[in-house]
């Protein structure tokens, strides 16, 4: 069954959002500037919401499953757009970023849109990119700091251990590795290095098939193993 029946997804000019009534909180860029996890904050002028979350839990057709699986069900409403800098080039907009301080993994799946889930190993190094359009997932392990970048709406559903916790503070005043930007005029894709990272490695990663949907519905406890409960 797909989750995408329950959301009521509309579109508002270049943006999605969700008709349901269930509690969510956002984030503002002003908090991301301020908190120095974007490439060049300091040239950031205008605040506005980069993106929401929606907690499905709370909604009647998830409640008793999660609850019982101890698995959260959420999604995250990434609004579209660019941090401009010059000559039509500029950070995409990202989620804050965090790392697990419990060892559970998570899944991320796009299901409208176009994201770029970035991982970092720091372990090897190695910062990994993945571009999901619809449909596509990855399960994260739960050692890697993590974030989403989009330069187009994008809808991600995800699923996660209530327990994982969110550690924030490892993202705050670092950033990661290599930022993503985008330019508007040759429409790439650009890699800018941090300068806070020394020696990190950059490679691109390809989503995988877990079937994350059909596992909620239909073999609740095959998905808490995947997640590490």
């Amino acid at each position: 069954m797909e989750i995408e029946k329950f959301l009521n997804i509309k579109k508002k000019g270049r943006n999605f959002y969700l008709d349901i009534k269930t509690q969510g909180w956002n984030r503002e860029l002003g908090k991301m500037k301020d908190d120095n996890v974007l490439l060049h904050s300091n040239k950031i002028k205008k605040n506005r919401e980069i993106y929401k979350v929606y907690h499905l839990s709370e909604l009647k057709e998830f409640k008793e499953i999660c609850k019982k699986s101890g698995i959260n069900c959420d999604v995250t409403i990434m609004n579209g757009g660019i941090l401009k800098e010059k000559n039509g080039i500029g950070e995409m907009f990202p989620t804050y970023g965090h790392i697990h301080t419990s060892k559970r993994n998570e899944i991320y799946k796009v299901i409208r849109g176009r994201a770029f889930l970035v991982l970092v190993d720091e372990d090897v190094k190695k910062e990994t990119i993945i571009d999901m359009k619809k449909g596509d997932e990855y399960l994260i392990n739960f050692k890697y700091p993590h974030r989403v970048y989009t330069f187009n709406s994008a809808v991600v559903l995800g699923f996660v251990p209530n327990d994982a916790g969110h550690d924030y503070d490892a993202i705050k005043n670092r950033g990661f590795p290599y930022h993503l930007f985008y330019d508007t005029i040759n429409k790439e894709i650009i890699f800018r290095k941090n300068k806070k990272f020394k020696n990190f490695d950059i490679a691109l990663g390809i989503p995988q098939n877990i079937d994350s949907e059909n596992l909620f519905w239909t073999n609740i406890e095959k998905m808490g193993e995947i997640l590490e409960i």
